[in-house]
């Protein structure tokens, strides 16, 4: 009986585990959603502020956990891209294959690690493995390992700080934000590429442009909408900083995206 009582134990904290990670994440907006230094937990290299607008291209981007064990990068039309991807030099620009969410891909979990399966899969950014940085596209790892745990957030939101160890002791560091409740799934996938919102981050108003935008709704990650509109041009002065969402109907039909507030 007391082993069957651990076996049950163990595979409760496993499904709870799985249903926590399982969705859509995006970075979050916040201080150190990317970083690396000498150990974990010690961003003293290089941090960046989500929120300050400097790489919207990669702080915009998705990792889907689906439910079925498969794992999706998803970049739209621009993501981070440096030299040895073949940019001329580290900037925005259009996502390189097998980094760019065209790999068939997996996921799974073991304790506090987070697997990623498949070639060119990954978390963060495209060209950090397993005790290294690659420096061409031909060494794209087909399988990195990452330490995890989701922890909650300042306004209830469910963050999920990710590590890996790179080499001589360093470490890289990820924080992501969860997608709950009716956004994005309710919408349609890659719709993010019909309508624009700017500015982005945005300060006391953003403007909604798509084709023939009208009846937009502004929501929160849990999918919650907070705002009503009936013209393109929104007040936010009164949302908390964090990642929000917009859905409009436009003349291809319902479009979203999303917009992260100072």
């Amino acid at each position: 009986m007391k082993k069957i009582s651990t076996l049950l134990i163990f595979i409760f904290a496993v499904s709870t585990a799985f249903s926590q990670v399982e969705g859509k994440w995006t970075l979050a907006p916040q201080a150190n959603c990317l970083a690396v230094g000498p150990g974990q937990g010690d961003f003293s290299w290089w941090n960046l502020d989500g929120s300050d607008g400097s790489r919207d291209c990669i702080v915009d981007d998705t990792i889907a956990f689906n439910e079925d064990g498969t794992f999706q990068n998803i970049m739209g039309d621009e993501t981070w891209v440096e030299p040895w991807q073949g940019a001329e030099a580290e900037g925005c620009g259009a996502p390189v294959t097998p980094f760019d969410g065209s790999a068939e891909a997996e996921w799974s979990i073991d304790g506090d690690i987070l697997t990623i399966s498949g070639v060119g899969a990954h978390i963060g950014l495209a060209k950090v493995i397993n005790l290294g940085e690659i420096a061409d596209v031909a060494d794209a790892a087909a399988s990195i390992d990452y330490i995890f745990e989701i922890v909650e957030g300042d306004d209830g939101a469910e963050i999920m700080k990710i590590d890996i160890e790179i080499a001589d002791g360093g470490f890289w560091h990820f924080e992501y934000i969860k997608f709950t409740g009716a956004t994005p799934t309710n919408v349609i996938e890659h719709s993010f590429l019909d309508l624009n919102v700017y500015p982005n981050p945005a300060g006391d108003q953003i403007t909604v442009e798509g084709v023939n935008v009208k009846n937009v709704q502004v929501m929160n990650t849990s999918g919650q909408v907070i705002i009503n509109s009936e013209t393109n041009k929104i007040d936010v002065s009164s949302l908390k900083t964090g990642v929000y969402f917009v859905a409009a109907e436009t003349a291809k039909g319902i479009a979203t995206s999303k917009f992260m507030k100072k």
